[in-house]
Formats: C-alpha cells, structure tokens, sequence
C-alpha cells in the first residue's frame, strides 16, 4: 500500500515538475535492488520513460570506461546528497545546485505551482523560498533513495535513475559544472 501511494504522490508531483527531454543511452550495471519506500513522501521524481521531441535527437556513443567513471562518480554523489538529505544540510545542499536549477527553485511563479500539489495542500505548505522547497519538497523526495542506472545525454548531463515498482523513474537530472556533479534542469 506505502508503495501505490508513494507512486500515487509521484505521478502527482510529476505533473508540476521540472520537464525534462533528452535521447540517452542507457547502460545497466546494476541489479534491480528492494524497494523500501517511506510512507507519505512528497516526491517530484518524473517518470523515466518520456520520448523526447524528434527535432531534439542527439547522438552521443558511451564507453563502457567513460560509463563506469560516471557511475562511480555519481554513485558518490547520491550518496554524499543522501546525508545532506538525513540532515537537513541546506547550506550544503545549495552547493550541490546548478546556477539554473538554483534559480529555477526559487523563482516565487514556480514556487507558487509546486505549492499546487494536492500533498502540499493538505498540509497547507505554501513554498516561499528555496529553504522551503528544500524542507518540504525535496528531503522527503530523496529520503533513503539509490542509483540503479543512469543515462546520458552527453558527457556534461546525465539522468540518474531508480527502479520503483519495475517502473524506472529520474532521480535527479545531473549536469558538470565546474568540474563537479551537479543538480541540473535540461
């Protein structure tokens, strides 16, 4: 039952999430791990499985070593956004953002249509600011969350991905910036 409601609350959220569409090439180095899904998550976890226009198509060829770097670099980030997550870390967080991701969170226009989603009206949250994005969105859509595989879309923008339910779903968008990993909008 926790994990139809956490799929129901991320289908939700997903509705008023960040659009992301991009080609990617996929590599599965992973087995499918058990699912344990907390109760009552808010979530803005989209589903994996967008097409992306065809005018958007970007043909990028992914080694097997290129792969395996990335994945064990940003096998190191969700973990390192998994303690930031247990605790509360924000000041932190903030430097985990990419410029336009950070922007995008605090714009009050998309503040204001996240704040629309049915679990935030029920606790009658209404985000302000990014601090409250983070409290109130973000911590409890990551909380105890994993790297089952990721996709990319080129050597800068990767799409890290979790398996709920057999339905893959993006965690996080990733983008480099400045030599680092970072939470991205593309």
């Amino acid at each position: 039952m926790a994990k139809i409601i956490f799929i129901s609350i991320l289908m939700s959220l997903t509705l008023l999430s960040i659009s992301c569409n991009s080609t990617a090439t996929t590599v599965e180095t992973q087995e499918e791990k058990q699912e344990t899904v907390p109760d009552e998550q808010d979530s803005i976890i989209e589903p994996a499985n967008q097409e992306p226009p065809i005018e958007e198509t970007i043909e990028f060829t992914v080694t097997k070593e290129l792969y395996d770097t990335t994945y064990q670099e940003i096998e190191g980030v969700i973990s390192e956004l998994n303690e930031i997550v247990r605790n509360q870390d924000f000041e932190t967080w903030l430097n985990y953002l990419s410029d336009e991701y950070r922007k995008k969170m605090s714009d009050p226009e998309n503040l204001l249509l996240l704040s629309e989603s049915r679990q935030l009206k029920e606790q009658n949250i209404v985000l302000n600011n990014i601090k409250e994005y983070f409290l109130y969105v973000f911590i409890p859509s990551r909380a105890e969350t994993w790297l089952d595989k990721i996709e990319f879309l080129d050597a800068e923008h990767v799409k890290v991905l979790i398996t709920i339910n057999n339905t893959p779903y993006v965690l996080y968008h990733l983008v480099r910036e400045n030599e680092a990993w970072k939470i991205g909008i593309w």
